[in-house]
């Protein structure tokens, strides 16, 4: 394989990643929006998942910023299960916030692809 073709492909990767994160940022708002409707706890996983693999991909391909925000997440939804939280509403609003950061970030991305 020739370094263009090398370059091509890694540029393409990169490409995908970025048409695939509004994708994933829905996955993640769907699974918030689950759990503060009805506090289900599987919703609390989903979402949690969905942060850690989207953390472990926007590192990898270059989003630092996405990266820790979801990486966030996952740590927040952590420390709510270890009980480092106590309080479920004081839980809700911190992720409130941190979903809402990962939002604008994904959506600054969106808008400077175009």
């Amino acid at each position: 394989m020739h370094m263009d073709d090398f370059d091509e492909k890694l540029e393409e990767l990169f490409a995908n990643f970025r048409r695939q994160l509004p994708t994933r940022l829905t996955t993640c708002m769907d699974a918030w929006e689950a759990y503060t409707e009805n506090k289900d706890s599987d919703a609390l996983n989903q979402l949690r998942f969905q942060c850690h693999k989207l953390a472990g991909a926007a590192s990898i391909y270059g989003f630092e910023e996405i990266g820790d925000s979801a990486r966030s997440i996952e740590l927040l939804v952590d420390q709510f299960y270890t009980g480092n939280i106590g309080d479920p509403q004081t839980f809700q609003q911190q992720l409130e916030r941190h979903i809402q950061l990962l939002s604008k970030l994904v959506m600054d991305v969106e808008q400077g692809a175009n």
